[in-house]
């Protein structure tokens, strides 16, 4: 009976790179800002640049031509704009070129048991901007641990109802310690 060794699977720096988002959401960016994070990502052919919805058509620009993706976050940072304007948003985010959107759950809604809303303001995004690759910003430092359970709960019912994007909208690359995806 012979015993394989196991052996450990090392990436490679490039192929790290391509799980990397290389993001500037500062308030007080400029787009001169915007040009130095797309020029390292470019450089290191990192996965994406995440940016303010205002910079995705510079961004978009910038990265014309690279594998490197536009992504931007919706309803940015407390995700408590009105549902209507979070669809509003995404829906342009995609029109200027973002592949990906990173969707705020609305804090305020889950912080008051809101289940339903946060599950039908997601899917109303996702369902609205069928093109892009979606994932969901899940503050959980607001969240006792109660809530974060809901979360994942409401998650796992929101998955259900897109079964046919399930494998985009759960984007599965990052999954940090103390950050995890609930």
């Amino acid at each position: 009976m012979s015993k394989r060794k196991k052996q450990k699977t090392r990436l490679s720096g490039s192929e790290i790179a391509r799980f990397i988002d290389q993001s500037l959401l500062k308030p007080q960016a400029t787009e001169a800002d915007i040009i130095k994070p797309c020029k390292t990502a470019i450089k290191y052919n990192f996965y994406s640049v995440c940016v303010n919805p205002y910079f995705v058509p510079l961004c978009n620009a910038l990265l014309k031509g690279h594998e490197t993706k536009v992504t931007t976050v919706i309803g940015f940072p407390p995700g408590m704009t009105l549902k209507d304007a979070k669809i509003y948003e995404a829906k342009q985010a995609v029109l200027y070129g973002a592949d990906e959107l990173d969707i705020v759950m609305n804090i305020g809604a889950a912080k008051s048991g809101n289940w339903d809303y946060v599950g039908e303001e997601l899917l109303e995004i996702i369902f609205a901007t069928k093109s892009a690759v979606h994932k969901v910003i899940i503050e959980t430092c607001y969240l006792a641990e109660e809530e974060k359970i809901a979360a994942t709960k409401n998650r796992i019912s929101v998955r259900r109802e897109i079964h046919q994007d399930i494998n985009r909208f759960w984007n599965k690359r990052r999954n940090y310690k103390g950050c995890e995806a609930y």
